[in-house]
């Protein structure tokens, strides 16, 4: 389970701080990740990550992102 934290609180389009998701990963380019995030509605969001937006933390990131994950309960 991943958890998106809200960096505006004004902002409208974020989620509130305690919403869950599941992470995809759709397209690995090891430097460069396309992913989505789906919430336990089914909507999802869409994301490029970039290895320069934080490199000294990309492997560890990469690692749990392939790591097992719990699943969202119906």
């Amino acid at each position: 389970m991943w958890r998106v934290l809200t960096l505006l609180p004004n902002f409208e389009t974020e989620p509130p701080l305690q919403t869950g998701y599941a992470m995809t990963v759709h397209l690995d380019f090891q430097r460069l990740l396309f992913v989505s995030l789906r919430n336990h509605q089914g909507e999802h969001r869409w994301f490029w990550l970039d290895k320069d937006s934080f490199p000294d933390r990309w492997h560890g990131f990469r690692c749990a992102v392939y790591s097992r994950s719990e699943a969202f309960s119906s």
